[in-house]
Parts: structure tokens; sequence; C-alpha cells
């Protein structure tokens, strides 16, 4: 007697009509191998050193940001106390 009635669907911008696919291939990174095929195929292996010429760089930084809060927090004492 009574017909079977599905519910309406209702179009989503949410949900996906099926699952997400994605392709991961996964690897594996041996050192001693990479080194020995480099060596085999005669590559040279350029090694760069980096000086550590950044430590005055790095204190004058320290000691430009330090006036800068001294400053910032000099201005906002003077307009709120005034």
């Amino acid at each position: 007697m009574f017909a079977h009635m599905k519910a309406p669907q209702i179009p989503s911008f949410f949900k996906s009509s099926s699952a997400k696919k994605f392709n991961f291939q996964s690897r594996y990174y041996n050192e001693t191998k990479e080194r020995i095929e480099n060596l085999k195929n005669k590559e040279d292996i350029n090694i760069k050193f980096k000086r550590k010429v950044h430590n005055k760089n790095k204190t004058n930084r320290l000691i430009r940001i330090f006036f800068l809060v001294v400053f910032l927090y000099i201005i906002a004492y003077k307009y709120l106390i005034n």
C-alpha cells in the first residue's frame, strides 16, 4: 500500500562523491650507497662551509630591537600618563 519513497538528494559543496586519491611513493635514502654511486660516476662532491660572520649582524639586530622596544615603551608611557 505504501510506496517506498527516497529522500531527495540535496547537492552539497562540502561532500565529495568519491574518496580523494593520492599517489605516494615511499623513498629510502641510503647515504653510503649514494656516496659510492657518486664515486663510481666520478662526480665531484663540493662541500661549502659557512663562516661565522653573522655574529656581528646578530648583535646589531638585537641592539636595534632593544632601542625600538625602549622607544615604543617611552611613547606609550607618555600617552598613557598624559
